[in-house]
């Protein structure tokens, strides 16, 4: 007997920091800074058992 157990565990992680500066003059400058972490973990588990012969 096998039995196989698979674990699939994904995280995504986005951060978006947006940054506004006005000037004088009118002049307006905005800077956006994205950043995205994907972290994916898998586990796999087999267990094989053999079954005992008993008389």
């Amino acid at each position: 007997l096998t039995l196989t157990l698979t674990l699939t565990l994904t995280l995504t992680l986005t951060l978006t920091l947006t940054l506004t500066l006005t000037l004088t003059l009118t002049l307006t400058l905005t800077l956006t800074l994205t950043l995205t972490l994907t972290l994916t973990l898998t586990l796999t588990i087999t267990i094989t058992l053999s079954p005992t012969s008993s008389p």
